[in-house]
């Protein structure tokens, strides 16, 4: 008998998170399962993938995906279906979403989860535990993440790592010449890559900061900023001030970024949160080296000196050293790609990301 699925999500823009639900959904089985998306506060280009893959997507018509006209809406809709599983996806669609299934008596609820209340937020945290009791399992990505989810009080019984899957991309020889030539810059110019929204956590506008030290050292280093968001303003003035105008892109949202990883010749994640960022595992893919944070999350990804590189503090004189020494290091920086590929092939492929989901679906709904 085929069970109905319900993701819940609060948009389909390409981000980590969105990608994650198409190509799991994508590869679900289709005879097993009746998959449904529900999009709270607006649609995007995942919801072309997942329409293309034959998914039923229902966009709601919330400001915003805690709007409680959007929680009425998606009680309807979810009364309607009669899922046999909610799956929600990303934190303001998980306490929308888990709260109309608890309403309509949906048989079991997944929450995937990448971010956490912050400490400030007393009501969204309160929600957050309440739910826990109809809430049968809860989804990180990092073992980082479930001992933070743990101490802030979700049960340790109901949680399970699943780390995110990342589709193969085969790194091509003439990528970076065609970057160039499409960016309209020298050939012998080298490219630094920054991928994710504008979030404070990603702290793009410290590596705005750490790029002008680099560029002091190689005069041929261009940094691209590859995603979106309200300050993306902020970043671009930042980059004015500077006077690096001319050598910091902003190439906004892209649907192509693989592609775009391919041609670049390292990549750069400042980010300190505890859940794993897909902008890594897409560049470790790509075979391109990366410089990150050491962090609890990026140590699950990286180890440094072996396919990556990993900067304890994070800050500018030493992202500066790390990436020194890869921009005057070819051979370093080839190894460490080289390595990095084949980790996230061996280990974070979209085939073990299924079926763990496959797994834990089965268990759930036997």
């Amino acid at each position: 008998m085929i069970k109905r699925i319900a993701h819940i999500i609060s948009t389909l823009e390409s981000d980590g998170t969105a990608g994650q639900l198409a190509m799991l959904a994508g590869a679900l089985p289709s005879d097993e399962f009746e998959q449904h998306v529900f999009a709270l506060a607006g649609d995007g280009p995942i919801g072309a993938k997942l329409r293309d893959a034959g998914i039923t997507v229902h966009v709601l018509s919330g400001r915003w995906a805690a709007d409680p006209f959007t929680l009425w809406q998606l009680r309807k809709q979810l009364a309607r279906l009669q899922p046999d599983l909610v799956h929600t996806w990303r934190l303001d669609a998980s306490l929308v979403g888990r709260l109309a299934a608890c309403w309509v008596g949906t048989r079991r609820t997944v929450d995937t989860r990448r971010s956490l209340p912050g400490k400030t937020d007393w009501l969204p945290r309160t929600i957050d535990r309440c739910l826990a009791r109809c809430t049968d399992r809860f989804v990180v990505n990092t073992e980082a993440m479930c001992e933070t989810s743990i101490e802030q009080g979700l049960p340790a019984e109901k949680m399970t790592v699943i780390p995110c899957g990342v589709a193969a991309v085969e790194p091509g020889d003439t990528a970076r010449a065609k970057l160039l030539a499409e960016l309209d810059l020298p050939a012998s110019d080298r490219l630094i890559g920054v991928v994710g929204p504008f979030a404070s956590h990603k702290r793009i506008g410290d590596l705005i900061w750490y790029f002008e030290l680099i560029y002091v050292l190689h005069q041929d280093v261009r940094l691209l900023i590859i995603g979106e968001g309200d300050d993306r303003w902020r970043h671009e003035r930042l980059s004015r001030l500077l006077g690096s105008k001319d050598r910091v892109l902003f190439l906004g949202q892209r649907d192509d970024v693989p592609r775009l990883l391919t041609g670049l010749d390292l990549v750069w994640h400042g980010s300190d949160r505890t859940a794993q960022p897909s902008a890594i595992l897409e560049a470790m893919a790509a075979g391109r080296p990366v410089v990150a944070t050491d962090t609890p999350a990026h140590r699950e990804l990286i180890t440094s000196e072996e396919n990556g590189l990993l900067v304890p503090g994070g800050g500018r004189a030493e992202f500066g050293r790390a990436t020194d020494r890869l921009l005057t290091d070819p051979a370093l920086a080839q190894r460490l790609g080289e390595a990095a590929r084949r980790r996230v092939l061996s280990e974070f492929s979209v085939e073990k990301m299924t079926e763990r989901y496959l797994e834990l679906y089965r268990t759930l709904l036997a």
